[in-house]
């Protein structure tokens, strides 16, 4: 397995403040606009196709510019200014936001959007890993602020929206990201030793097997991941109303009070993370996860009430946080020194992108075919069946490198 070196430490605790402080405003800023933009574009006359197109084009092009960009700040060592780029773009796009109106002119702008600023987060992961140095292992209690953000401001922006009118989000949104501009400035990145051979580099990694099975094992986790996405259309098939809160409610306000409790449950994880990293180890914590991932996924297909639906999302917690924390920190400890950020990039791209286009796919086909409840089932049978075959396969590989070590010392 190809081991990075040994990383400094952060110079100060104040790091960690500012690295907190950059996740918390970034993910404050997306969660003025994220929940909502469907909304802003139903209200300019689109229709469903339209709208369809104008959501889904920046996961594909992210799928190019995510590992382009950070590949880039690998081999020049300009991660700051690749970060600094990817944060200026999405405030000078989101300001132009509000005077457009035509498909076209939205679409050039969300193309831009994607190619110019998908990369913010696998580059500030990258820096996150290398400035906590030996206590990587806490990354999930600095990603955590993300979270509380994204919770906080959503909720938040919903009651400033209905008064200022959906327009005012994309005023709401560059002001929080341009604090970042500010924040970024002390950010540390690993540099590359080696930049004259960066492509030999990056196909060492890729022909690691450990490396390109773990890129397999988190497509399939992506695409697990995504049919949780399709919960507001099973809550519709559930009848009646939950019966546990003090007033009746069903349908959109039902998946409302789902997603806030899905985003309480990441709490608890993303602060403890490091418990999980440090006893099961990255491997076991990514295994946990898509575990965790089919059994939900199961129990989704057999649920009769709203109650039980929103019991459920009190595993989310264990699916797409602790994936994403074990994700991240394995491929801390595969990236050789140097490739961090290409790293981070070809993860984030694999399992955010590939594996979420795939997903939409799947469970929109599946959906069609056998229903939504048929859907959860089917999706927890590839994921358990990923999951088997992952650590099988990790099992073998562990152990036909380790034979060939006892025969050279023999």
């Amino acid at each position: 397995m190809l081991k990075p070196a040994p990383l400094p430490a952060p110079e100060a605790k104040t790091g960690y403040a500012r690295l907190s402080l950059s996740y918390f405003f970034i993910f404050a800023a997306w969660a003025c606009i994220t929940p909502f933009f469907v909304l802003y574009l139903q209200s300019l006359g689109f229709s469903g196709a339209q709208i369809g197109i104008l959501t889904g084009i920046g996961p594909l092009i992210g799928l190019a510019a995510k590992p382009f960009w950070a590949g880039y700040a690998d081999a020049t060592n300009r991660h700051r200014l690749v970060l600094y780029l990817s944060v200026g773009a999405a405030v000078v796009l989101n300001a132009i936001f509000p005077f457009l109106r035509s498909f076209s002119l939205i679409l050039g702008v969300q193309i831009l959007m994607a190619m110019l600023s998908s990369h913010t987060l696998p580059l500030l992961d990258s820096a996150t890993i290398h400035m906590m140095g030996s206590n990587r292992d806490r990354y999930g209690s600095v990603r955590l602020w993300g979270t509380v953000a994204w919770g906080i401001v959503s909720a938040l922006a919903g009651f400033a929206l209905d008064r200022l009118g959906l327009a005012s989000m994309f005023w709401i949104f560059c002001g929080l990201m341009s604090v970042n501009l500010f924040l970024l400035r002390s950010l540390e990145f690993e540099e590359n030793p080696e930049r004259g051979t960066y492509f030999a580099q990056v196909g060492r990694l890729l022909r690691e097997p450990q490396w390109l099975l773990f890129l397999g094992t988190v497509l399939v986790a992506g695409i697990g991941s995504t049919a949780h996405d399709y919960l507001p259309l099973l809550i519709q098939a559930l009848p009646g109303v939950s019966n546990w809160l003090p007033f009746a409610v069903s349908g959109v306000a039902l998946v409302g009070i789902a997603i806030t409790i899905s985003t309480i449950s990441e709490t608890p994880i993303m602060a403890a993370s490091h418990w999980f990293l440090r006893s099961l180890g990255s491997r076991g914590a990514l295994y946990l996860s898509m575990l965790a991932m089919a059994v939900r996924c199961f129990i989704y297909s057999n649920t009769a009430t709203p109650d039980q639906a929103l019991l459920i999302q009190l595993m989310h917690g264990l699916t797409y946080p602790l994936m994403w924390v074990a994700g991240i920190k394995f491929v801390a400890e595969m990236a050789p020194r140097g490739l961090s950020s290409t790293a981070q990039g070809l993860f984030s791209a694999m399992f955010m992108g590939i594996g979420t286009a795939l997903g939409y796919y799947l469970c929109g086909w599946l959906i069609d075919e056998v229903g939504v409840f048929a859907m959860f089932s089917t999706i927890g049978w590839v994921v358990s069946v990923c999951l088997l075959l992952s650590v099988l396969l990790s099992l073998l590989l562990s152990r036909s490198k380790r034979q060939p070590a006892k025969a050279g010392a023999a």
